[in-house]
């Protein structure tokens, strides 16, 4: 090979050496935008949810077999028939208490988990509470004492709410969104009515009682504090300069500061004005 061969060789290779260096920067610098969009920011946090009802939990006066007139989930008058039992002299009927949605089903909480008992709770219910749920069937024979029936007033709700650490404890009298995973995608309004900072719990009471909440007792929940609309960044693409909060954008002489109003943020993503549908920004703020 001659010393020209050489020379030339040498020069193909710093080229190709080059070129690939100006793409892993393109590449790299690619990596580093983020084309804005249009979408909602939740500001929430996932926990566990405990139900706290106004329910009173009716027992059998006599033994015999049970015979159902009121339907799961049916809501009764005081003073109406809900069942009869069918005794070795005759039958008897057995009336609901008050007013309300009648169930079938019991946990056995029913007792311990009520509202005028809520300045009382403390974090230990979390882990105490676990549900052995037992429901009385058309024809079966009870005795003197066997729980028959509960009747729940379906225009209080409570919710006893644990608030994880890290997770700032909302104050008494908030408004707060909350969902129920498990059950649907529903947001349910609730008012904070207690909370526990030494405990980390708070108690919620919902504004709405739907079919569904009759017989839950624990269960996941979504604490929502708040939902955001515009337009949706990565949180980490927020610069602060000098007090001001900002983003870095791609500018024709090099990376440019854009100011910004941050309008609410889940920590992953926020929302903000001052931006367009399509612009694009640096996700980590360039040095």
């Amino acid at each position: 090979m001659t010393l020209k061969d050489t020379r030339v060789r040498i020069f193909i290779i710093l080229i190709a050496v080059f070129l690939l260096g100006v793409f892993f920067l393109q590449s790299s610098s690619r990596d580093n935008l983020y084309t804005v969009i249009h979408g909602e920011v939740r500001d929430k946090f996932a926990t566990e949810a405990i139900f706290i009802r106004e329910e009173i939990l009716y027992s059998s006066p006599a033994q015999g077999k049970v015979h159902l007139l009121a339907g799961e989930g049916e809501r009764v008058r005081s003073g109406s028939i809900v069942l009869r039992i069918e005794t070795d002299t005759g039958f008897k009927n057995v009336y609901s208490p008050l007013t309300g949605m009648v169930s079938f089903r019991m946990d056995g909480w029913e007792d311990v988990l009520t509202p005028d008992r809520i300045h009382y709770f403390d974090f230990r219910l979390f882990s105490r509470v676990q549900t052995d749920d037992k429901t009385l069937r058309d024809g079966q024979s009870v005795r003197v004492g066997h729980d028959l029936f509960r009747v729940v007033n379906n225009f209080i709700l409570y919710i006893m709410i644990s608030v994880p650490q890290g997770e700032e404890i909302p104050e008494v009298g908030r408004r707060l969104r909350v969902n129920f995973p498990r059950l649907d995608t529903d947001l349910y309004w609730g008012t904070v009515i207690l909370h526990n900072k030494q405990e980390r719990y708070i108690v919620l009471q919902v504004d709405r009682f739907v079919d569904e909440f009759l017989s839950l007792r624990k269960q996941p929940v979504q604490v929502i504090r708040g939902i955001y609309h515009g337009m949706v960044v990565p949180y980490e693409a927020l610069d602060i300069e000098k007090g001001i909060i900002g983003i870095w954008m791609p500018g024709r002489d090099g990376p440019q500061f854009r100011v910004v109003e941050l309008l609410g943020n889940d920590g992953d993503f926020a929302v903000v004005e001052g931006l367009r549908v399509g612009e694009e920004i640096y996700i980590n703020p360039p040095d």
